[in-house]
């Protein structure tokens, strides 16, 4: 797999509702994809993780964003991850943060010398 720390440097607040639709994942197609959101998906899915909604886990990695742009924690955006979704793993949930953080805001993605990443909100 990969090393991937995750930690927070300021105080979060709750995840704002609408990690559920990443709950939707399991019944359409894609539609009108950019070539990132393409990646992101296959980056999901070479990790493990099923997307039978492209679109849906599209709009949950865009709601990671805005999460953290809003102080939320990763530990407890990964934590609704598997509140929302059940059946996704912690280990799923984290790799979720993770890609949705390098395809849509890398901004809060902070490479440190050990060769371990740090995610953090704003």
């Amino acid at each position: 797999m990969f090393n991937t720390r995750i930690t927070k440097s300021v105080a979060g607040t709750a995840l704002v509702a609408g990690t559920a639709g990443l709950a939707t994942l399991l019944s359409f197609g894609t539609a009108n994809a950019s070539s990132v959101d393409d990646q992101f998906v296959a980056t999901l899915q070479q990790q493990g993780i099923s997307v039978s909604n492209p679109q849906a886990a599209i709009k949950v990695g865009h709601k990671v964003c805005v999460a953290l742009g809003e102080g939320t924690k990763p530990s407890a955006i990964s934590a609704q991850l598997v509140k929302d979704n059940p059946g996704m793993s912690k280990q799923n949930s984290l790799v979720f943060v993770v890609d949705s953080v390098q395809s849509y805001c890398p901004q809060y993605m902070h490479h440190n010398a050990d060769g371990t990443v740090t995610i953090s909100a704003a």
